[in-house]
């Protein structure tokens, strides 16, 4: 099969940071009906050979006994898409259609032809690694399906913090973040630039933006996308992958859904991660947010 006669309706995979992507994205590639990127084909994106690796999760015996020892970073595994591969994806915040040219267009495609064709996949799965682009990947691609992982803000705001604290300092700007950042939102921030409770406030207003655009890009495509709770994959793994399988149209969700159980996540709740007042402060500030999802 020649890579111009693969399909180009990827499955792509979007949210806020800490939001569970990367747990979905595993579990998902474990059912074996997707290409996916590797850390080595992010990291060297300018070469084919990278798209071959996954290849070794195929081989029955091999692949069954890799998989067990997945967690060795030698070994790949599911990563977000590389942001270096075209330019325009490396800027912060939400892409529109409006970003997509015809030479970025087909460089996309034809990246992801080769990614399917060398894993002998007629599918694709994608993190999308920063949010709010659906409109950007639509444009792209026309056919694509998306999948919204949501996890408590709160949660997710600690979470952010500790992972990414060179993004969300005392010294840091709202408007940093997303090109247009509502007026409102700087009325949240403590008056005083020093003020300890800034970065958290910041992380928690990232992820408020995040949710908001990803609606709002969402809205037009219907039932091409699909919004799910991380909370409620953990608590419920059988019937949300059940769902995710569908709608995603995977043969494979038994597989899927035995992988989920056999691994321990590990998950605090967001009144767990916080003193009460910050809780209080973030519960606040995410209102409407959080009752939208249903965390309220």
């Amino acid at each position: 099969m020649e890579p111009t006669t693969y399909p180009n309706s990827p499955v792509f995979l979007i949210g806020s940071p800490r939001s569970g992507k990367t747990i979905l994205h595993t579990l998902l590639a474990q059912g074996n009906d997707f290409a996916w990127f590797s850390q080595y084909s992010s990291k060297f994106y300018t070469h084919t050979w990278p798209a071959y690796l996954p290849r070794i999760y195929q081989i029955p015996w091999l692949g069954r006994y890799l998989q067990k020892h997945a967690r060795l970073r030698i070994l790949p595994h599911p990563e977000e898409i590389s942001h270096k591969f075209i330019p325009i994806m490396t800027q912060y915040g939400s892409l529109e259609q409006t970003h997509v040219n015809e030479a970025n267009q087909k460089k996309l495609q034809h990246w992801v032809r080769k990614q399917m064709q060398a894993q002998k996949k007629n599918r694709m799965l994608i993190d999308c690694g920063r949010p709010a682009r659906i409109s950007f990947y639509h444009k792209v691609f026309p056919e694509a399906k998306f999948i919204h992982l949501i996890r408590d803000g709160r949660a997710v705001a600690v979470e952010m913090l500790r992972s990414y604290p060179y993004m969300f300092t005392e010294k840091s700007s709202i408007d940093s973040y997303f090109i247009q950042t509502p007026e409102e939102f700087k009325n949240y921030l403590p008056k005083k630039s020093d003020d300890p409770s800034r970065p958290l406030i910041l992380a928690a207003l990232y992820w408020k933006m995040s949710v908001r655009e990803i609606e709002r890009q969402a809205n037009p495509l219907g039932e091409d996308v699909l919004s799910i709770r991380f909370e409620d994959i953990l608590q419920n793994p059988t019937s949300e992958l059940e769902k995710i399988c569908r709608f995603v149209e995977s043969a494979n969700s038994a597989k899927i859904i035995k992988s989920a159980k056999v691994q321990r996540f590990q998950y605090k709740d967001a009144s767990q991660l916080m003193d009460k007042q910050g809780y209080e402060k973030l519960t606040h500030i995410l209102h409407d947010e959080l009752k939208n999802y249903g965390y309220i």
